[in-house]
């Protein structure tokens, strides 16, 4: 039986400060210790993977990928949202990108 690539995804919306980061560090850290691949894709304005800030903490947290959507967009292709759905991973993880639907 061939596995699909992508089983579950998960979007966390609120406001600044409400808890959003610590809620899916949580899930990731649980996903993973369940057997799971975890990609959090982390939508932002500010500069990506500083020590402290979110993209940094999902990492640390043990996610297999974080993607960071902003304005700028570190990757060398055509930065459009379909491109998740080519990552290898049974969890994808959205925090923010509320006004886009997957």
């Amino acid at each position: 039986m061939q596995k699909n690539i992508m089983d579950c995804i998960i979007q966390v919306v609120g406001k600044k400060d409400s808890g959003k980061t610590s809620a899916i560090e949580r899930a990731v850290k649980s996903l993973k210790d369940m057997g799971y691949s975890v990609t959090v894709l982390k939508h932002s304005h500010h500069s990506l993977d500083s020590p402290g800030k979110d993209t940094f903490r999902f990492k640390q947290a043990g996610a297999d990928y974080v993607l960071f959507f902003g304005n700028d967009c570190g990757m060398f292709i055509p930065c459009d949202i379909n491109i998740i759905y080519l990552l290898p991973t049974d969890i994808l993880i959205i925090e923010g990108l509320s006004l886009i639907h997957i």
